[in-house]
């Protein structure tokens, strides 16, 4: 579940799997209550990045995905208070590690 610093749920955030090993990645974005699916990630290690427009980016390692495991990773977001919807990088997020550019929908 992906929430911000008072608990609510952010949907529509953006959630990024990366298998650190093979650089296989799987996409999700957040439903209402902030929820995302991630299915059928093949076994190895993972590093997990959420971004949302107006939040700062939750990133975490080291993730460990065996066969048939279930997990549920909670993520925190913190809201940035720019002010500034001008200079929301254009719909653009870039993750570095995975030299992957994303343009998010608006």
């Amino acid at each position: 579940m992906v929430v911000d610093s008072s608990g609510a749920a952010v949907p529509g955030a953006e959630v990024l799997t990366a298998n650190v090993n093979t650089n296989a990645t799987q996409h999700a974005i957040t439903d209402p209550e902030g929820q995302y699916p991630l299915l059928a990630l093949q076994p190895g290690i993972y590093k997990m990045t959420v971004t949302a427009p107006g939040f700062t980016t939750f990133t975490t390692t080291g993730i460990d995905v065996k066969v048939n495991d279930q997990l549920h990773i909670d993520a925190t977001l913190i809201e940035t208070n720019t002010g500034d919807a001008e200079n929301d990088d254009a719909g653009l997020t870039f993750y570095p590690a995975l030299d992957i550019l994303y343009r998010r929908a608006k």
